[in-house]
C-alpha cells in the first residue's frame, strides 16, 4: 500500500496535530464561535435536494475561524460552484490576505443528480498533494425531498487516487446526512433563515481512521440565489494510534458573483 500518498490526503498539515484539544461534538443548536445562531424557526414542510445542494454558478466569499476562535483569521475562504449538465462541482479555497498571493484549493467536491432527484457525491479532491477519493459507489447526500429529522445513510469504499491515476489500497466509509430543520443565524453578510444539514463521514483504511462532522446552513442570498452562508467543520484523526482534532467555520461576507 501506498501509505504516504493515503496519510498525506487523510492528514495534509503535521500543524493539525497541535493546538486542537478535546473533540467537540456537533449538534443542531451547538454554539459555533464566529457563527452566531439565532432561534429554531418552525418546521416548513420538506426541503428539496435542489435546493440543499443548488448548481447555480456563484463564487463567494467568506471569514474564516479556525479552532475555538471567534476572531476571523487574516486568510479568508471562498465557495465556487461551477458545472454543466447533470454535474456539477463545489470548490473551497482558502484566500490568502496578501491577495496577490496564489489562492489555496482545499477542497473540490463532483457531485450529480441521481436521476430521481437526489443528489450524489462521486469524488472529493484535496490535501497537500491534491489526491483524490473516488466514492464506490457514489454517496448519496440527499433524498428528492426531506422532512426536518430525515436522513439518509450509506457505505461505500473509498478510492485513494494521485495525479498519475495509481491508487492506494481501499479502506471502508460510511455516511450519513440529516435535514435539521431551520434557523436563524447571523453572518457577516447579515441574517438568514438558513436550512441545516448535518452530515458524518468516517474513513477506515485500518492504522489511518477519519471522522468528518459538518454543519452547513444554506439559504437564499439573494432572490434565485441559494448557497452555503455558513459551515462548521470538524475533523478527527487517528494516525496508527495517535489522535488530532481539527475545526472550521466560514461564515459568508459577500457575493463575488
Amino acid at each position: 500500500m501506498r501509505r504516504r500518498s493515503l496519510i498525506s490526503v487523510l492528514l495534509p498539515s503535521a500543524s493539525l496535530l497541535v493546538g486542537c484539544s478535546g473533540s467537540p461534538r456537533l449538534e443542531a443548536d451547538t454554539p459555533a464561535p464566529g457563527i452566531g445562531i439565532g432561534i429554531t424557526l418552525p418546521g416548513e414542510g420538506l426541503l428539496s435536494a435542489e435546493v440543499a445542494y443548488a448548481r447555480d454558478p456563484i463564487i463567494a466569499r467568506y471569514d474564516r475561524f479556525v479552532g475555538s476562535s471567534a476572531k476571523p483569521a487574516r486568510d479568508s475562504g471562498e465557495i465556487q460552484v461551477f458545472g454543466d449538465g447533470d454535474r456539477w462541482m463545489i470548490e473551497r479555497y482558502r484566500v490568502p490576505a496578501d491577495e496577490s498571493r496564489e489562492r489555496i484549493l482545499e477542497r473540490r467536491v463532483l457531485l450529480s443528480e441521481g436521476g430521481d432527484g437526489s443528489v450524489l457525491l462521486h469524488e472529493s479532491v484535496g490535501g497537500k498533494e491534491q489526491l483524490t477519493t473516488v466514492f464506490d459507489p457514489p454517496v448519496r447526500l440527499a433524498a428528492p425531498l426531506m422532512r426536518q429529522g430525515d436522513s439518509v445513510e450509506g457505505t461505500f469504499t473509498p478510492r485513494i487516487r494521485d495525479a498519475s491515476g495509481q491508487r492506494d489500497e481501499p479502506g471502508e466509509g460510511t455516511a450519513r446526512v440529516t435535514y435539521a430543520g431551520r434557523q436563524r443565524i447571523e453572518t457577516p453578510m447579515g441574517s438568514f433563515d438558513a436550512d441545516l444539514i448535518m452530515t458524518e463521514f468516517t474513513f477506515d483504511f485500518g492504522m489511518v481512521k477519519v471522522t468528518r462532522s459538518a454543519r452547513q446552513w444554506i439559504a437564499t442570498i439573494r432572490p434565485g440565489r441559494t448557497t452555503i452562508v455558513a459551515e462548521d467543520i470538524v475533523e478527527r484523526r487517528s494516525v496508527f494510534g495517535f489522535a488530532s482534532t481539527n475545526r472550521t467555520r466560514m461564515a459568508i461576507r459577500s457575493l463575488v458573483r
